[in-house]
This record gives structure tokens, sequence and C-alpha cells, in this order.
């Protein structure tokens, strides 16, 4: 029999039964909603139950016609706990910190979806986590960063015993139902149609404690979570890894040879396996250089020449032809607003 390669951008199906749960206060039947998809919830109980994306979005504009509630991710993001992530979950509430814990959800990511990624940038006294879902899937992709981003805030609070605060911005416009939630979201900044989306906050939080910090269950759970990456190959961790090695630079920019040579691969072979996985190294280095400049223009005591240096730009106009290729605004335009 051939073999199958299995569909590593589905999601978990444990995440599939808890949208399905969520709408008993509407007196809808979870096994009436997943038989719809040939679902039960004994396959998406299994640690290896798996959902296509266009069945879980399917489901979901189900689930949005049957109890008429389109803020389905928002109410499933209050409602999230670590430990629904699973073995990922486990080694980010047992690390010794914050930053420890975004770190490892970050890297591990790809375990529960290829289709999530999470990007942690760090510039001074700020840092971001940028949400990426690779799917132009409506609602899904809506659902699943509203979700994921109050998530984020509700799991960061349970981890360290302390209310946390930020500003959360989205890359689609508002949508009517967030006036319902304003107060549920607490000293939380929330803005729309903005560049990415992503989860802003002051630098210092990374530094937490975390109140179930345990350095072996913490190792126990790392050590499973590297055997299950192992397993999904180097190709799938490339993009990540050379993230990473950009990221660990600090100022300036590394060159893809200067890359290529830390991997131990040629440039020819890593441009060729980037490419394998949709990107480049240039994007990655895009991406970078935009997540960065948007948490240092924010900052009023550096200019925008400042700003293009520190990103590694010989000139401000050749950054701001970047900015406004990333966000349709000029450096200027995008820090009056």
């Amino acid at each position: 029999m051939r073999a199958t390669t299995p569909d590593t951008t589905a999601l978990p199906g444990a995440y599939v039964l808890q949208v399905a749960e969520l709408l008993a206060p509407w007196r809808v039947s979870a096994d009436e909603l997943l038989a719809e998809g040939g679902l039960t919830r004994e396959h998406l109980g299994r640690p290896e139950s798996r959902v296509p994306l266009v069945v879980a979005n399917a489901l979901l504009k189900r689930a949005i016609a049957l109890t008429g509630e389109p803020a389905l991710g928002l109410l499933l993001g209050f409602q999230m706990k670590v430990s629904h992530h699973g073995y990922i979950g486990f080694a980010a509430m047992t690390a010794r910190n914050v930053g420890e814990a975004l770190l490892i959800a970050e890297r591990f990511a790809p375990l529960r979806s290829t289709a999530v990624d999470l990007r942690l940038t760090v510039e001074d006294d700020a840092a971001a986590l940028s949400l990426v879902i690779d799917t132009e899937l409506e609602p899904l992709r809506e659902m699943a960063l509203t979700a994921v981003a109050v998530g984020l805030v509700q799991m960061g609070a349970a981890i360290t015993g302390k209310p946390l605060s930020g500003r959360a911005e989205f890359d689609f416009s508002r949508p009517d139902y967030m006036a319902r939630f304003e107060a549920m979201l607490g000293d939380n900044v929330v803005a729309f149609d903005q560049p990415t989306t992503r989860m802003v906050f002051d630098a210092s939080y990374l530094e937490l404690p975390l109140v179930m910090a345990d350095a072996t269950s913490s190792r126990i759970a790392l050590e499973q979570c590297e055997r299950e990456l192992a397993a999904l190959g180097e190709h799938a961790q490339l993009a990540g890894r050379v993230r990473r090695l950009v990221e660990e630079t600090g100022r300036g920019v590394p060159s893809l040879e200067d890359v290529a040579s830390r991997l131990h691969v040629s440039t020819r072979t890593l441009k060729r396996q980037l490419a394998q996985q949709g990107t480049s190294f240039s994007e990655i280095l895009d991406d970078i250089r935009e997540q960065k400049a948007l948490l240092l223009l924010a900052r009023k005591d550096l200019t925008v020449e400042q700003v293009a240096d520190r990103l590694g730009y010989s000139d401000v106009a050749n950054f701001t032809r970047a900015f406004k290729r990333w966000t349709g605004q000029t450096p200027s335009g995008w820090r009056k607003g």
C-alpha cells in the first residue's frame, strides 16, 4: 500500500472539538455539527486526529449559521487554556518565564499546524508577537487570529498570576460584534486595519516568572516536542531556523551566505529549500524588518533616519520605499496616524 503524506496544515481535532462544544449555550448539539463533516467526538479526541482546513472552515460557517453568533472566535479565545495545546502548552506553562514560554510556542507551533506561525520580535523595551494564519479561508482565518490573540492574553494571565495588558493589532477590518466585548478586554487596546496581526507589549513582561515553573517537567515536555518536530523533518523547520539566526544577529543584517554557512548548506541549497516552503531569504528578512520598523517607529525618541539605520538600510529613501511596500504608507505618515 502506498503511504500517504500527512496534511501538516490541518488543525488538531481537539481544536475543532472545542469549537463544537462551545455551542452548548445556543442548544446546538456538538454531535449534530460534527456529523455534517463526517466527524465524531471520539475521533477528534485522539491525539493524532487532524481536520483539513477546508473541512474546519465549513464547520465554522455552519456553527455561525446555527447560533447566529459571528464572534465564536472571540468567545473561544476567552475560554482558551494552555493545557489545550498538548505538549507545547505543558512545556510553555512549566518554563522559567514568559520569554521562554513564548520562544517555546514560536519554535513548536508547526506541531499544531504548519498553517499557524508565531514570530516574537523584541526591540529595546518593546516586544511583539506576530500571528500568521496561512490560509485565505473565511471565517476560519479571522476566527483563528481572534481566538489566538485573545487566548494569549488569557493564558498569559493564568501562567503568571498577573493581569497583563498590551495592544492587539489585527490586519482585518473591525467586526460589528466587537462593540459587545470591549468591557471584557480590560485595559488592552485593540486596533484594526493594521499592516499585520500582532500583540504588542512591554518587553519587561518577558522576565515575569511563571507560577508553575518546573525545570524537570519542562525538559520532559520539550524532549517530546523535539521528537515530534524531528518527525516533521528538517525541511519543515528551515524557515524558522533561518528567522532565528537573522534575529540573533541583533543590529545589522546577515547575508544569505552568512546564514547558509551557519546552517552548513550551500546558498543554492538554502534558496531551493526555502522556495519549497513557499518563502525566500529576502521575504524572511523583509518580515523581520517590518516588525522591527513598526516597533521602532512607535518610539518618539528615534527619528526616521535612526530607525532606517538600525534596520540596516543605507539611506532613508530605501527604507521609505520598503515601508510603503509593506504598509501602503510612508514611515512619517504611519507615525502620524
